[in-house]
C-alpha cells in the first residue's frame, strides 16, 4: 500500500488512528477456517482464495460484498453475510461490521448447518 507523505507523518505520530481507516477488512475468528481446512482439506482452495479476496477489499456495504461476491447472501440488513465457498457443499457464515472494516468468521460448513438455520431464525423474528 502506497502512503502520501501526510500519511506516513500520521503513522508515525497516530499509528491507531491510521490503522482504523486501512484500505483492508480485518478478518477475526480465522481459527474457524484453520479448523475447517483441517477437518475438510477439500475446501482449502476455495477458503484460501475466499481469504484472499477479502483481505484485498474495502467493504462499506454490502453492495460493495456482493461486488466482488455475487452470489453471497445478506442477512439482518446486510450485516451477516453467508459466503459459497464451494458450490452447493461449502458455506461461510460471517458478520461485517462495515465502519471499522472488521469481518467475525461464525461458521463454516454445508448448507443446511450454516445457512438454513439462520434463514429460520430470520423469519421467524423478522430481522
Amino acid at each position: 500500500m502506497f502512503l502520501s507523505h501526510h500519511q506516513q507523518i500520521l503513522l508515525f505520530q497516530f499509528p491507531v488512528l491510521l490503522s482504523r481507516v486501512s484500505p483492508i477488512m480485518q478478518i477475526i475468528n480465522k481459527f474457524v477456517l484453520d479448523k475447517h481446512i483441517q477437518e475438510q482439506p477439500e475446501t482449502r482452495k476455495g477458503l484460501l482464495a475466499w481469504l484472499h479476496e477479502v483481505e484485498r477489499h474495502e467493504w462499506n456495504t454490502f453492495s460493495d460484498v456482493f461486488n466482488h461476491f455475487p452470489k453471497a447472501v445478506a442477512l439482518k440488513a446486510g450485516r451477516e453475510v453467508a459466503f459459497e465457498i464451494q458450490k452447493d457443499s461449502c458455506y461461510l457464515l460471517s458478520v461485517i461490521d462495515y465502519p471499522t472494516h472488521v469481518l467475525s468468521i461464525l461458521s463454516i460448513g454445508p448448507l443446511k448447518d450454516v445457512l438454513v438455520p439462520r434463514l429460520a431464525k430470520h423469519f421467524q423474528t423478522g430481522s
